[in-house]
């Protein structure tokens, strides 16, 4: 089997039909489509059951339990040399997985490619990110820069052991991402695969009215950044990685930030600079690129501030 796609789902009874004909609809069909469901107490279960295609194998969860954890799941049951993931409310390009497989096949040096999205709903915007190796690595440390549902994985990133961790509730892409650095070499195409809706509950974004999850998150995001720079050669005390992580993570917003703290986080930037230069000049550009603009969204909110 060439792909297999895990889509976990939870009460998506209104969407889940659109997001599912978007996979079993793709330009190729030599694919599964493994639904992981998580309880829903909606009719999201037997709108499955009767959609009459043979590539859906539906799994009923026995206990609650969370994203990572499905995904997980998925991987474990999915047979296709590629593994890709698609969420319960989005909806796929029709040629997605042909763009994806295509690349794939004739890369063999890549483990993983993207690509950009639209988003739907109460928010419609493009969502565009590097396509080269080099710059997505070297903007990692500071943003995400690829996109969970529309992503491809090549199978033997898993069979090498790899997988979400479980214990992150949000971000757990974000943390994937940074360890496949140096694991293998990361693509987007500069096409639109995913059509992501805006308005349903995310967990990401209901974690910020949450103090208690908002607190989790900051926690989890410091160790993420932690590690990508780490994986990409740079090293900081535990001073700086808080520094760091208070002025890079999107937690920043419900805080008072002050010039002399953005003037810190500025130098420090340079200081990784100088160290990236030295032991991986190739990610220096997509670091920088992404530093700077950081640091324009820093100062336009000091603006605001005052």
């Amino acid at each position: 089997m060439k792909v297999s796609i895990i889509m976990p789902v939870h009460n998506r009874e209104a969407y889940i039909q659109e997001a599912i004909d978007s996979i079993l609809n793709q330009t190729m069909d030599d694919l599964e489509l493994i639904v992981l469901d998580d309880k829903s107490t909606d009719h999201t279960v037997e709108m499955v059951k009767q959609i009459p295609d043979s590539r859906i194998r539906l799994v009923e969860m026995p206990l609650k339990t969370n994203v990572p954890m499905l995904r997980n799941a998925g991987i474990d049951l999915a047979q296709g040399d590629y593994i890709g993931y698609m969420d319960s409310d989005d909806i796929s390009e029709p040629k997605r997985l042909e763009w994806q497989c295509e690349f794939l096949d004739n890369h063999s040096e890549y483990g993983i490619v993207g690509g950009f999205n639209r988003t739907f709903g109460s928010v419609e915007s493009s969502m565009v990110y590097p396509t080269d190796h080099d710059l997505i690595v070297g903007a990692l440390p500071l943003r995400c820069t690829l996109c969970n549902g529309n992503i491809l994985i090549r199978r033997s990133i898993f069979d090498a052991g790899y997988r979400l961790n479980p214990d992150f509730f949000v971000c757990e892409d974000y943390d994937f991402w940074v360890r496949m650095i140096g694991v293998t070499r990361i693509a987007n195409l500069d096409k639109v695969l995913l059509n992501i809706r805006y308005g349903a509950q995310q967990t990401t974004t209901s974690s910020w009215g949450d103090p208690v999850k908002l607190r989790m998150r900051e926690t989890i995001l410091k160790e993420i950044y932690r590690t990508a720079l780490l994986n990409v050669g740079l090293n900081v005390t535990d001073e700086e990685i808080n520094l760091y992580s208070f002025h890079v993570s999107d937690t920043v917003r419900f805080h008072k930030i002050t010039s002399d703290s953005v003037e810190q986080f500025a130098k420090l930037l340079e200081k990784c600079k100088e160290q990236l230069n030295k032991k991986h000049p190739e990610y220096l550009k997509g670091f920088s690129e992404e530093a700077a603009r950081r640091l324009r969204k820093l100062n336009k909110r000091l603006s605001s501030q005052s």
